[in-house]
C-alpha cells in the first residue's frame, strides 16, 4: 500500500528543530504526499531545555499562510506532540482547548531524565529504564484524552532492545478501550534499525485486541526526512493486514486508503 499521510514531524516552533513550515510542505509537495500534521513539540518538563517554548500563536499564523500557498496541492493539518499529558494536566486541558486538528501523546521523561540520557541508564539499567518508561506509557494511555499516541516503544531508539515489553497487553488494551490510535513511528529505520515503533509483532498484538486504526509519522525534523521508511511500513502493513491508516482532521479520524 502506498501511503501518503506523514502525520508526525517538526518545525521551527519545536525546540529541536529549526525547519521553517514552508520548507517542510515544499518538500511534501515534492515527495508527492497528500496531507502532513505539523506536530510541534509541547514539553512541561521544568528541567528540560524545551519547556514552555512552543507558541501557538505564531505557530497557527505559519500554519495558515502555507496552506494558502499550497492550496489544491497539499492538505495541511495542525497539531501537537504533547509530553507526558497525565502529568500535567492542567497544561494539557489548556491545549485541548485550542483547535488542533491533531493532538498526539508521547513519553519522553521518566523519573527525572530524558530517555536517552546515559544517567537515566546507569541509575536504572535496561531493564530498569523500560519498566519505568512502559508504567508511564500506561499512565498516559489510562488517562487519555488524545488522538494518537506517539512512538510506543521509543526506548529502543536510544539503548538495547529487550525480549518483552512490560505493561504491553495492558497498554493495547486502554488504547482500545479510550478510542486512541497507534502511531507507526518511521524514524528507527532513518536511524538504521530493521523495524518500526512499534515492531510488526507488537502491531499484530494491538490488532488481536481490536485495534485497527494507525497514524504513520516520519518524526522527521527536517524537510529532507519527511515520509522516509513509508514504503517499507507500506510493504509491512499489507503483510500484517486488519490495520486502517489515517489522519486526524478536527479531531476526527479520516481513512487513508
Amino acid at each position: 500500500m502506498k501511503l501518503t499521510a506523514d502525520c508526525h514531524m517538526h518545525s521551527q516552533f519545536s525546540c529541536d528543530s529549526d525547519e521553517p513550515i514552508d520548507s517542510l510542505c515544499s518538500a511534501a509537495v515534492a515527495m508527492g504526499l497528500n496531507v502532513i500534521a505539523v506536530t510541534d513539540h509541547v514539553d512541561y518538563y521544568r528541567n528540560d531545555h524545551c519547556y514552555d517554548y512552543f507558541r501557538p500563536f505564531e505557530y497557527f499564523e505559519a500554519i495558515e499562510a502555507a496552506r494558502k500557498k499550497y492550496d489544491g496541492q497539499l492538505k495541511i493539518l495542525s497539531g501537537i506532540e504533547f509530553s507526558e499529558p497525565y502529568r500535567y494536566a492542567e497544561e494539557w486541558k489548556a491545549y485541548a482547548g485550542i483547535k488542533f486538528d491533531f493532538m498526539m501523546g508521547s513519553v519522553h521523561q521518566v523519573a527525572g531524565y530524558f530517555i536517552s540520557e546515559s544517567l537515566l541508564l546507569d541509575k536504572y539499567g535496561v531493564e530498569g529504564v523500560y519498566e519505568q518508561y512502559f508504567a508511564a506509557m500506561l499512565e498516559n494511555v489510562r488517562a487519555g484524552g488524545f488522538d494518537t499516541l506517539a512512538h510506543l516503544d521509543f526506548p529502543k531508539r536510544y539503548i538495547p532492545k529487550i525480549d518483552h515489553i512490560p505493561y504491553l497487553e495492558d497498554i493495547l488494551r486502554e488504547l482500545v478501550r479510550n478510542n486512541i490510535a497507534l502511531e507507526i513511528n518511521t524514524s528507527s529505520l532513518r536511524k538504521g534499525m530493521d523495524e518500526t515503533i512499534p515492531s510488526a509483532e507488537t502491531l499484530r498484538a494491538y490488532r488481536a485486541m481490536g485495534g485497527k486504526r494507525v497514524t504513520l509519522g516520519s518524526d522527521a525534523h527536517k524537510a529532507k526526512d519527511i515520509a522516509t521508511g513509508f514504503e517499507a511500513a507500506g510493504k509491512m502493513l499489507d503483510v500484517i493486514g486488519g490495520l486502517t491508516p489515517g489522519y486526524f482532521e478536527k479531531r476526527r479520524f479520516i481513512q487513508e486508503i
